[in-house]
């Protein structure tokens, strides 16, 4: 009997292609035959669409979109897996998102704005609108920040963040053994606290080891983040700085250090941030507009 879309269809291990197709055409048999539903899917961490539903189709049938593979498409408040899509998904239910074209965010369309055939979020906006005084082009996002299942936990991070102040640690302790041996002599010679060369040389010594130890994470960081995108760390664990345009600059990766500093000075309630926060953010993310992914 010919195959009717809107029959159960039982999973075929081996007519995976077949089976996403008929759901595919379930989910079109829903949509308002005046309004084309567009499909925007994740490949390799990168955003690609928004594609007809006949070329989506395509895709399915070819193997290129599988059950695993994070789309959307109106009426999804977020991207999720395909085979995890109801076939009953109203075109209408729970519409009203669209992606930003530069951070390829979900946004609320009532906090997009519309320049010259792109959606811009209000984060975007300035930095939109100042390239185009500028007369440069825009520059957009792979749309990895979209993806809710790619953004790095709280657990994840502090593993990544011990891994760097590890580095930073033995770093430091050998300049510090190095500054004692310069500043009270190679033998080890203990200086009487009245020699008046005393307090001089004590006070010279840790104003060099805290200035030491700031710059060098200060460059470890920006250096890190601002070049690879990542710190040692989070290379480690699998993870990645991104703001909504890629990877950070080196001054956006400066001004997150800086942040950071701000983060551990509130007794470390920025970082804890990321376990409560919707988006993962810390409150250095915040504070520079980025995010760290999984890679």
């Amino acid at each position: 009997s010919p195959l009717c879309p809107f029959a159960p269809l039982p999973l075929c291990p081996f007519l995976p292609p077949l089976h996403l197709a008929a759901k595919s055409i379930r989910l079109f048999a829903v949509t308002n035959s005046s309004t084309a539903r567009e499909w925007y899917f994740l490949a390799a961490g990168t955003q690609a669409g928004p594609i007809s539903q006949a070329k989506f189709e395509e895709m399915l049938q070819a193997g290129l979109v599988t059950r695993q593979t994070p789309v959307w498409t109106d009426g999804l408040s977020t991207w999720v897996p395909y085979g995890a899509i109801p076939a009953d998904l109203p075109e209408s239910g729970l519409g009203g998102f669209k992606s930003c074209s530069c951070c390829g965010r979900l946004v609320s369309t009532d906090n997009l704005l519309d320049f010259q055939s792109h959606r811009v979020c209000a984060d975007c906006k300035p930095v939109y609108l100042q390239r185009l005084k500028e007369g440069l082009p825009p520059r957009f996002g792979s749309g990895v920040l979209a993806y809710a299942g790619n953004r790095a936990g709280f657990w994840i991070r502090a593993g990544a963040k011990m891994i760097d102040s590890f580095i930073l640690w033995t770093f430091n302790s050998v300049v510090s053994v190095v500054l004692m041996l310069v500043f009270f002599g190679r033998a080890g010679r203990i200086m009487d606290p009245q020699d008046p060369d005393f307090l001089p040389l004590f006070l010279a010594l840790y104003g060099s080891l805290f200035a030491i130890q700031l710059g060098s994470a200060a460059l470890y960081n920006t250096w890190m983040v601002g070049r690879y995108g990542a710190t040692v760390g989070k290379m480690a664990c699998g993870l990645r700085v991104e703001s909504p345009w890629g990877r950070p600059s080196y001054g956006r990766a400066f001004g997150r250090y800086a942040a950071e500093l701000v983060s551990g000075m509130m007794l470390g309630i920025g970082y804890l941030m990321v376990a409560f926060d919707p988006e993962r953010r810390a409150l250095h993310d915040r504070i520079c507009n980025t995010w760290v992914i999984n890679v």
